[in-house]
């Protein structure tokens, strides 16, 4: 009982240090935790207090399926109920909280599962938790939430390919369909992959192949809700026969140094040098790394080389490395170019694989080192050497290393690593005898690489930290967005200026979710490719079509024609533009063209959208009518839009929003075809008079993806609460 007691206050300790902002009163606010996970935070928050399932946003890019954004995690239990009882701040801080303790557990799970002490299990989880590169994971919520699982997926999946049965199926399925709601499919892919290799352990391969494969389906199927709109949305984004640029943000090979050695990657090039930078570190402790590869000289007898239960955590974790290279590392593209790999961008993602295989292998090798001292017996003569020798590396060491090709922080990372394993030798050597040695020695050296992150926690670089006045602060160009009649927003500022505190005045990135406002641009995934192609060059046109009445600027208005509404921060600038076409209108000419000839006329300075719908298919209208048509908007939602028209002669109500399966239109309450019009816009055919119009987003994928995982959902839960007939 005490053993356990210790092991949960030391969690709480490292949790608390970890995140000791939070007793501050700080949030971590990184890269993308206030551009995009906090906005999207307040976003569902808003839906879900309004009863409301967020299938659909208005308010980003013409509209877009927010379900569908893997990341978004619509359907991630843990972020709906933390969002719920904290609100968006708190509640994403508070979710990683969470994900570190359940990080921390799956790590600790599956090392004692493989045969690790309670001390060298304690350094597995601790190491892959509380490292560097996880914890500054936290700011990619779906990420870290996902790789959190890793533990106990793993465990779960040893455990069927151990003993074939039910109950430990069911617990896999559940682990994985965890996994695949955090909305991190990378991650999901290594967890698989991992999971397989325990076959080659399995005595009864076939059945335990069987049931390993059958249960992984079985996960992937209980998140079928996100990714088959998931898969929807990919196909609708990307354009014909374009390959994504997966290799953006490979880890160079100083960076893959960092790992063990902190600060070999300091000083970083520019921003879009040829280093990552979408993990802010990659260390994971000196003495952890060391321990990983001493792992390599287990031997028992009978035994040579490493012991196949281990083998898939050093296979994989070499895979993962090697894939973390990406363009850096000639057969690593080649890989990275096979689906499903080629469907993922940042390879980097595949090193927080790597993390993990090093922190499960470091538990075994801290077991080695256990063995060794049943034979090797304590000296403080040794110690003392040792002592004087790691202080002798550290001073000369150091100048050394400016002889080696390596970066200036290599030279003080140099003095922190010989540190590390100094201790870990002084430990080895101090260690009183007796038949308790090993455990000692195992429980000692454990100590010194959990307290050498935590070392790294306090003195290596820290992530960003923002009070909640400074996240939440009203913006003033919002409120004068409001205060007159508004349609989207076109907000373009210099992306690597934006500061946190700014952010929500400036209406910068996804921050304008917070103030209820629509923009035309968007921020995280890819952009759709028929807003990009469209608003390549910035035409006026375009924005006009798209009903942009305001344009957030640095510096001078983007055309000449637009008022200065407001002054932001800085030089950021609220223009305002009287030329925007409505939300919805009404023109009397259509005619079928192609893609090609819809661009044309929405890029066009003449404008011919505001009087013909260019359609993609439909029927042709050709009506002389000099009258004007009205179309008004009636508390439009955004899974929901009524439309009151009054049209003086047959033509198609326009609206602004993108065209995207799943929707529907009906006129005065019966079904009509709803058709892409001028390139990416929806519009549907009305006759004369005056009519209700009402779009619905009820999508098919949805549907589907529901039923999917509704069904694999009871049939775990059937496999769990039924007890297998193997023990």
């Amino acid at each position: 009982m005490s053993r356990r007691w210790a092991l949960w206050l030391s969690l709480a300790g490292a949790l608390a240090l970890v995140h000791r902002h939070l007793l501050r009163g700080e949030l971590l606010a990184g890269r993308d935790g206030f551009r995009i996970f906090m906005p999207e935070a307040a976003y569902l928050a808003e839906r879900l207090s309004a009863f409301e399932l967020p299938l659909w946003t208005s308010s980003v890019r013409l509209g877009q399926p927010f379900a569908a954004t893997l990341y978004s995690q619509v359907f991630y239990p843990p972020h709906l109920l933390c969002v719920i009882a904290f609100g968006p701040g708190w509640g994403v801080n508070l979710q990683a909280v969470l994900h570190g303790a359940v990080a921390a557990g799956g790590a600790y799970l599956i090392a004692r599962r493989l045969g690790a002490r309670p001390a060298s299990a304690a350094l597995a989880g601790g190491g892959f938790a509380f490292s560097l590169l996880l914890t500054r994971l936290a700011e990619y919520q779906n990420l870290f939430a996902a790789a959190s699982w890793s533990g106990f997926v793993l465990a779960a999946a040893l455990a069927v390919a151990r003993a074939p049965g039910r109950r430990s199926a069911g617990w896999l399925a559940l682990a994985l369909g965890a996994s695949v709601l955090s909305g991190s499919p990378e991650t999901t892919l290594w967890q698989v992959l991992l999971a397989m290799g325990f076959l080659v352990a399995a005595r009864r391969r076939v059945r335990a192949g069987l049931l390993l494969g059958g249960s992984l389906l079985l996960g992937s199927a209980i998140g079928a809700l996100v990714l088959i709109p998931g898969a929807e949305l990919v196909l609708q984004w990307r354009a014909p026969s374009a390959l994504p640029d997966q290799l953006e943000w490979s880890v160079s090979f100083h960076q893959l140094l960092s790992m063990a050695w902190p600060l070999a990657d300091h000083p970083r090039e520019g921003y879009w040098g040829k280093d990552q930078w979408f993990l802010t570190s990659l260390f994971i402790g000196s003495l952890c790394s060391v321990l990983a590869i001493l792992t390599l000289t287990l031997s028992r007898k009978r035994e040579r080389g490493v012991p196949r239960k281990l083998l898939p955590f050093l296979i994989g974790g070499l895979l993962f490395l090697a894939l973390s290279l990406g363009e850096n590392f000639a057969p690593s593209r080649w890989l990275l170019a096979l689906p499903p790999l080629s469907l993922f961008r940042y390879p980097v993602k595949y090193a927080v694989g790597a993390a993990f295989c090093a922190s499960v292998l470091s538990a075994f090798g801290l077991e080695r080192i256990a063995a060794w001292a049943r034979s090797v017996r304590p000296s403080p003569r040794r110690a003392a050497i040792a002592l004087a020798s790691t202080v002798a590396l550290a001073m000369a060491g150091v100048p050394l290393v400016r002889w080696l090709p390596l970066r200036a922080g290599a030279q003080s990372g140099f003095f922190w690593f010989s540190l590390a394993l100094g201790a870990a030798a002084v430990a080895f050597f101090a260690v009183p005898g007796g038949i308790r040695r090993p455990a000692r020695v195992r429980l000692a050296i454990a100590a010194a690489a959990l307290i050498e992150l935590g070392l790294a926690h306090l003195l290596l670089p820290s992530a960003g930290y923002a009070t909640t006045e400074e996240l939440f602060a009203p913006s003033r160009l919002a409120e004068a967005v409001r205060a007159g009649p508004h349609g989207r927003l076109s907000v373009q500022l210099p992306d690597a200026e934006v500061r946190v505190a700014d952010s929500r005045q400036d209406l910068v990135l996804l921050r304008h979710l917070e103030e209820g406002l629509r923009t035309v641009e968007g921020y995280g995934g890819r952009e759709p490719y028929r807003l990009d192609v469209l608003l390549e060059g910035r035409p006026r046109a375009a924005y006009d079509l798209l009903g942009v009445s305001h344009f957030v600027r640095e510096g001078a208005a983007p055309f000449p024609d637009l008022a200065l509404a407001r002054e932001g921060m800085r030089e950021v600038r609220l223009y305002r533009s009287d030329t925007a076409l409505p939300r919805a209108f009404v023109v009397h000419r259509s005619v079928v063209s192609s893609d090609a000839e819809a661009l044309s006329a929405a890029r066009s300075a003449e404008q011919p959208f505001r009087k013909t719908a260019f359609l993609a298919d439909g029927e042709p209208i050709d009506v002389e009518s000099d009258c004007t048509s009205t179309a008004a908007l009636v508390e439009p939602r955004p899974e929901h839009l009524e439309v009151e028209v009054d049209a003086c002669a047959r033509g198609y109500l326009v609206v602004t929003d993108q065209h995207y399966p799943g929707w529907t239109a009906t006129v005065d309450g019966e079904e009509a075809p709803l058709q892409r019009a001028d390139y990416l816009l929806r519009a549907v055919e009305v006759p004369k008079g005056k009519h209700q119009v009402v779009m619905r987003y009820r999508p098919a994928s949805f549907a589907m993806g529901l039923s999917v995982s509704a069904v694999a959902l009871g049939v775990a839960m059937v496999l769990l609460l039924r007890r297998s007939r193997r023990t």
